[in-house]
């Protein structure tokens, strides 16, 4: 089981708006004990489930995100992944964020593929890029 904890935001500053419609956000923010519990097993195909809602694969980022990784490479198996939500869907405390977070970590530790990290800033959410970082506050993110 792999935890994967919430934040808050302690402060928030907008820096401006960039060309491409993204707000530049300076944030501090800190984790807190809450946290989802991710289980994790290879599997044939990739599926996301949760404990207490469904979403459907179309609107499920984490799907998505797993999608893409498991496609882009080819090394990896494909993963079943079980979700047990405890951090507030919507809160802003980092829920969709941690958990991507803490699968990437979790793959890069077990698998250790090339630059897997990388694509954190290019197909998922950029807040999950606070969680990958340990004891990290202080954190600049494009929204």
């Amino acid at each position: 089981m792999i935890k994967a904890y919430a934040k808050i935001n302690l402060g928030l500053n907008v820096l401006g708006k960039l060309e491409n419609g993204y707000h530049e956000l300076e944030m501090l923010n800190i984790k807190i004990s809450l946290h989802d519990e991710i289980f994790i097993e290879e599997s044939k195909t990739n599926k996301v489930t949760y404990e207490s809602f469904e979403i459907g694969e179309k609107n499920d980022l984490i799907f998505k995100f797993i999608n893409d990784l498991t496609n882009n490479y080819q090394n990896l198996p494909k993963f079943k992944i079980h979700i047990k939500k405890n951090i507030p869907v919507g809160s802003g405390m980092g829920g969709t964020s941690t958990d991507i977070a803490s699968i990437i970590n979790y793959i890069n530790n077990k698998y250790q593929p090339a630059s897997v990290i990388k694509i954190i800033n290019e197909k998922s959410e950029r807040n999950s890029s606070f969680f990958l970082r340990k004891n990290r506050i202080h954190s600049i993110i494009f929204l």
